[in-house]
């Protein structure tokens, strides 16, 4: 393991460097090789392989950092969900004009539990239900809330194969609870 930890290791979106009151984080869009040594931590932004892009050293390569000093350690700030800013720009879309106002805000699901992180919501592969994945990132035991703008009928954890392994009840037509372990992933379905 101390071999291991002389090189650089791998990462997503965002390295940090945290005591119990302040830390320093650095956030990116897609760069996955980290380092840390002694009181430095850094992001690799640039690797010089041809696979599997043999034409890689012909490109001007683009990417975006950002430094973010903190109150607190890591599961107490916001780097996390920044980092998530940072992946998941706001993106304007035209559209035609139609009947009706838009609401002043609008959002499928809600996570009301701190540390939990909605990572993906897909259409379901073979009916129209709808596939969400979500994570605990605090290495925390809890228990999580989801609310949800439209009425759901059904909902399932599915083990990551896509079988049930339990189906969840249903609060006031809107919202799920359901446990969930330090670090672990949990896929749901929803009618």
């Amino acid at each position: 393991s101390f071999d291991a930890a002389c090189f650089e290791s791998v990462g997503h979106k965002w390295i940090d460097a945290s005591e119990n009151n302040y830390g320093f984080a650095i956030l990116n869009d897609g760069k996955y090789g980290f380092g840390a040594e002694d009181n430095e931590i850094s992001i690799s932004l640039i690797k010089c392989a041809s696979f599997p892009n043999d034409k890689a050293n012909k490109v001007v390569p683009t990417f975006t950092y950002s430094l973010l000093p903190h109150d607190n350690d890591l599961t107490r700030s916001n780097v996390i969900k920044q980092s998530y800013v940072l992946n998941r720009p706001l993106v304007g879309v035209s559209i035609n004009n139609k009947e009706g106002k838009l609401p002043e805000t609008y959002s499928y699901v809600e996570c009301l539990t701190d540390g939990v992180f909605i990572e993906t919501i897909k259409e379901a592969f073979d009916d129209e239900r709808t596939i969400l994945r979500l994570y605990e990132a605090n290495n925390e035991t809890k228990i999580v809330r989801l609310n949800f703008t439209n009425e759901i009928n059904e909902a399932s954890i599915l083990d990551l194969l896509e079988n049930v392994v339990e189906n969840l009840t249903i609060i006031d037509k809107h919202s799920i609870e359901f446990n969930i372990k330090p670090f672990e992933i949990i896929t749901l379905i929803l009618k």
